[in-house]
């Protein structure tokens, strides 16, 4: 039996869960920021799953931060990528 009350608080619980904090510019990365509340309600077949997560911190330009979130919503991996190039439509 799934308790209801814990399965409702549990995307409340992990936007405010701290999930990483960026190597490059040292920016504490939440739960929110991700998203992660899209990812418990996805459908997604294969974890850990890669997101990329594009930000930016004090003086440091936008840099795409790609994380391996496992169906915890816990961080397996990360690695900052080098180049970017965004496309507005």
């Amino acid at each position: 039996m799934v308790n209801n009350t814990l399965t409702q608080k549990l995307p409340e619980f992990l936007n405010r869960r701290l999930i990483t904090v960026c190597p490059t510019c040292l920016k504490p990365i939440y739960g929110t920021d991700i998203e992660v509340h899209r990812l418990i309600n996805s459908d997604v077949n294969r974890w850990p799953v890669n997101f990329a997560y594009c930000h930016t911190y004090n003086q440091f330009p936008k840099h795409p931060l790609i994380l391996y979130i496992d169906s915890d919503m816990s961080v397996r991996g990360q690695e900052v990528s080098d180049f970017i190039k965004l496309e507005e439509k």
